[in-house]
């Protein structure tokens, strides 16, 4: 790509000189690494962990109702997700133990409306089989279906 921008340019004679080795070190600088599958997947399983506690403490106190805990739990990982998203860390407690974030399409903090939508697009991603998780495996971009959704981008910290 690089050298047809080049040669479109007229500048294809810059082509193996220190100058252009230099501007392509810094155009890799700048190019953000995406977190893998396995990584988000770890992330994932350590925030699935923490949630299910807190759902099973949550069914107890319900009179033991598993469905009602299952649910409550649903409720409360939306606004977790959206919460420490949007947050200052960029991620839940799984993906900073991961050292990874999430970023919108610009690199910048979600905001909380599109953490919201982002975590609103797992719920789909998960009734589809988590088939919109494993999407991450094989997009070029790492990004998952809830991705794809709210524009955002899971990247290493």
């Amino acid at each position: 790509m690089m050298e047809f921008f080049l040669l479109l340019c007229g500048l294809n004679q810059l082509k193996g000189t220190r100058l252009m080795d230099e501007l392509l070190d810094q155009s890799e600088a700048i190019q953000p690494k995406f977190a893998g599958f396995w990584v988000r997947f770890i992330a994932f399983m350590i925030d699935s962990i923490l949630l299910s506690i807190f759902g099973i403490l949550i069914g107890i106190q319900m009179d033991h109702n598993v469905f009602l805990g299952i649910t409550a739990a649903q409720l409360v990982k939306l606004f977790y997700d959206a919460w420490m998203e949007s947050g200052p860390k960029q991620g839940t407690f799984g993906k900073q133990f991961m050292h990874i974030k999430v970023v919108d399409d610009h690199g910048r903090r979600l905001t909380f409306s599109k953490a919201f939508i982002r975590s609103g697009g797992k719920i789909l991603s998960e009734i589809i089989f988590l088939i919109g998780y494993l999407m991450a495996a094989f997009d070029a971009h790492k990004q998952s279906l809830h991705d794809k959704l709210a524009r955002t981008f899971v990247v290493k910290d």
